[in-house]
């Protein structure tokens, strides 16, 4: 082999390593950076939850050229939901809602019949809306009323986390080191 060859051959053996590592810091990267997000919707949350499906279904999944790669729900609330979703217009008392007082409820939109961490992960795994080179991070809930929280009562559920989304982001960032 002459040395033209061989300096190809370690020059692309040393790009495969390259890429191997960039990839692999990068990923780190980002897994890293859906905890955190997860860490600051508990930490903005501004409702009192009742089912505890909103709270318990945050989640975010992290994409690498449009595959579903890495799934991670929030860890705050180790307690279980006590009941699934409230279907539009069902009205649910419960002496010992998930969080707060005992009260009444009058569910507001059409959700599915599963736990909010279950429908969270089957949107997530579905999501086709993820560019197909590259990465990307979806963050969300499983409660189809989520909206309803922020728009009907201003009340924070992803919005202020969205916002501080860049600057998770860059705190995460760290240069490669070999």
């Amino acid at each position: 082999m002459d040395v033209l060859a061989m300096n190809k051959a370690e020059l692309a053996k040393a790009k495969k390593r390259m890429r191997q590592v960039t990839s692999g810091h990068v990923y780190d990267i980002l897994a890293k950076t859906c905890d955190d997000l997860l860490g600051d919707a508990v930490k903005s949350k501004e409702y009192l939850g009742f089912t505890g499906n909103t709270q318990t279904s945050y989640s975010c999944g992290l994409y690498i050229d449009g595959s579903f790669s890495y799934y991670v729900n929030q860890k705050m609330w180790q307690e279980n939901p006590v009941r699934k979703k409230v279907p539009k217009g069902v009205r649910v008392y419960l002496k010992r809602p998930y969080e707060g007082d005992a009260r009444a409820v009058v569910g507001r939109a059409d959700v599915d019949s599963l736990y909010g961490k279950d429908s969270a992960f089957q949107f997530l795994k579905s999501c086709k809306d993820v560019p197909r080179n590259g990465y990307a991070i979806v963050m969300t809930t499983g409660t189809e009323y989520s909206v309803y929280i922020e728009q009907m009562h201003g009340l924070n559920v992803l919005t202020d986390t969205f916002q501080h989304a860049k600057a998770i982001f860059t705190k995460n960032w760290k240069p490669v080191r070999q």
